[in-house]
This record gives C-alpha cells, structure tokens and sequence, in this order.
C-alpha cells in the first residue's frame, strides 16, 4: 500500500501498463475517505491528473520517463488533511481507446499517514514495545505458538500493530463512556423558570467526568446577546458525577438576589417572575472532560493500560496465522503419553471475562452507567 504523508513531497509511480509509450494519455485520481478528491498544499484538486498539458488536469501533470517507461506525478498534500485511507484511481487510453490496467491498479490503496506533529499531540497509552513485553514476554501465560504468533503478527506490520492498540482506547472509552486524556466539550442548556428558582442552575453535562469549567455564558437568542459575564469561577463542579451549579460569591441577600446582581435589564426581564417559563439554549458552556490520563496515579494508568492491552489482544487474537495457533498437541515419551487441547476460544473467554469485569468497575467507579435527572 501506498504511503502517503502531509509532511514531505508524494511521488506515486505508474507501473500498471504492459507496454507503456510516451503517446498513451495516462490519468489519475487521489479520493479521500468520502470519495472527494484530495487536495495539494496550493488548493489544486487531485483529480483527472494528466500527462496531457492541454487536458483537465493541467495544474499538476504525470511526467512520462523515456529510461524507466513509467509514468510518475509529485504533489504535497494539503497540510489539513487527515489521516485517513484513500485511493488511487488510474486510467489511461490509446488513441481514446481505454486500455487494461493490471487488477492492482483498479484502484490501487493508499494510506495519509498522520503528521509527525500530530503523532507526537496524541495520547498514546499503551505503546507496541510494552504491549508485546507485558503481554507477550516469556513469562507470560500464553501458550508459547500463540506468542510466536503474536510477534510475526506484529512484526509483519509494526505500524497497525500500534493501529490495533489506539483502536481498542477508542473501544474502552466508548464502552466506559470516558476520555482517558482531557477533552474539551461544548453544550447549551434550556432555562427553566422553576427550575431556575429552585435548583439554581444545577445541570450535569454530556461527558464527565468533569475536569474544569473553561467557560459559562448566559446569553439571550441566535446571535448571543450576553446576558452576564462569563461566569465559569462561580460555578461548582462535581466531577464523577458530572454536575455543575451556581455558587454565588457573595452571602448577602438571597441567592436568587445575588444571582442576578450583574445582569442586564434583558436578564432581568428574562429571569424576574412573569418573565419566560423557558428560554431555548441560554446556558452556553465550555468544559474539559476525561480522566486525566497524565495526572492519574501510577496504579490508575497501569490498570488502564492494561485493559488497553487486553482489549487490544482480544481482538488480534482471531486475526492470528490459523497455521500457527496450537489447539492440541501430544506428547510421547517411554510409552507414557501426554496430551493438551486448547483454542483460541479458551484465551478469549478469560480476557474477556477480565474485560468486562473492568469496564463495570470503572462504570462504578465514575457513575458512568447511569444519569441524574437534572436540566
């Protein structure tokens, strides 16, 4: 597969034709992971790339190489793209006659690598070395041709290996409904008018738990007519939970007095009695979510990282050389005979089974697996 990257130059070589002149018109398409063509760092639209100066893909030409006879086009990705998988569409013609492409060629895949930069920003937990030293060591319980399975799985393809393992912490987060590295958020909430008077602005958010509240805004229809201030140091957090309500800095007076202290005359119109039993998306609210991976302690990321692990081998498991998995072998010495029968079924059922067990705790642990009845 092709491997394509934001970071440098691309060449894409054409080999695909059985006997290539300079007189074929040769075509080229790179189409993201929407079908929509990618484009160059200059905007041009990879798409209907030609060796023909005069033809629709004129800003960005296939050159044809007399010495080599292979056709061959260099362009530098736009910088925004994302990692994703692509393809390559090829098409060539002889005198306006389609000719056959080898079947590799039809399309042929190609891969947008992730960018040094972004590689380095993403959280990582659980790295290919320490995966296979952890889980896949000499002492390990593992039966040793499943080992030996394992680490020609890996190293076949070193970079899916680390693929497979940001795959299974997407899988836990979405299982636990938790980041595991700060995340920022953003929601609107309705105000209620009773639910104003006598709970106070408590709300629980979408994603918890709660890190920090980056932002409280009250403000008033489509184009944001602030109402206070932003408020974020006066509200109180709850992180596991996943609440935050109004806590007003001052003791005088009433709370609902002191609450409305700073606001506008539009506020006061809004908020006072008589005023709307409801008013669509008023509190505006930026936070930041998740575990915190980076501040846990030692025991909370280790248990994380080895249920990333785990996860991440319950799901290579069955994707293993079939040739090289033991399910039973026998053993004969002196007339004395031994025999073991194991699948990969039985290594599967015992990682899942810690695998569930440790989701349910977190689950526990962070009141992920249920919600309180708040605005």
């Amino acid at each position: 597969m092709k491997r394509l990257s934001t970071d440098r130059a691309n060449v894409f070589t054409f080999d695909g034709l059985a006997t290539p002149t300079d007189a074929l018109k040769v075509f080229a398409t790179v189409a993201g992971e929407n079908g929509a063509p990618l484009k160059t760092d200059t905007g041009v639209e990879l798409s209907n790339i030609s060796n023909d100066a005069t033809g629709p893909g004129s800003k960005l030409l296939i050159s044809y190489n007399g010495t080599t006879k292979k056709y061959t086009v260099a362009f530098n990705l736009d910088p925004a793209t994302k990692p994703q998988y692509g393809r390559i569409f090829w098409y060539a013609t002889a005198s306006g006659v389609p000719v056959d492409l080898t079947a590799d060629f039809q399309p042929e895949d190609c891969e947008i690598a992730p960018s040094y930069k972004t590689i380095q920003a993403t959280g990582q937990i659980m790295p290919v070395q320490v995966f296979l030293d952890r889980f896949i060591a000499a002492d390990a319980k593992m039966d040793a041709k499943y080992k030996a399975a394992v680490n020609a799985f890996v190293a076949a393809s070193r970079s899916y290996m680390a693929q497979e393992l940001f795959a299974a912490q997407g899988d836990l987060e979405r299982e636990i409904k938790m980041k595991f590295f700060p995340t920022p958020a953003h929601m609107e909430r309705d105000f209620f008018q009773q639910e104003f008077r006598s709970e106070f602005w408590l709300q629980q958010v979408d994603y918890k738990p709660i890190i920090s509240v980056d932002h409280y805004f009250v403000k008033y229809g489509a184009t944001g007519v602030e109402i206070t201030e932003d408020i974020a140091d006066k509200m109180l957090i709850e992180p596991k939970m996943g609440t935050i309500e109004f806590l007003p800095t001052t003791v005088s007076g009433s709370l609902f007095a002191a609450l409305l202290t700073n606001v506008s005359a539009l506020g006061l119109s809004i908020m006072a009695d008589g005023g709307y039993s409801r008013v669509p998306c008023l509190f505006r609210i930026d936070y930041t979510h998740g575990l915190d991976f980076p501040n846990l302690s030692n025991q909370e990321r280790e248990s994380i990282r080895n249920a990333v692990g785990r996860r991440a081998l319950i799901n290579v498991l069955p994707k293993i050389d079939p040739l090289v998995r033991a399910t039973s072998e026998s053993k004969s010495i002196d007339g004395a005979s031994k025999s073991k029968t194991g699948g990969i079924k039985d290594y599967l059922k015992e990682y899942k089974t810690e695998d569930a067990a440790w989701c349910a705790s977190m689950q526990r642990e962070y009141g992920s697996g249920f919600e309180i009845a708040v605005v």
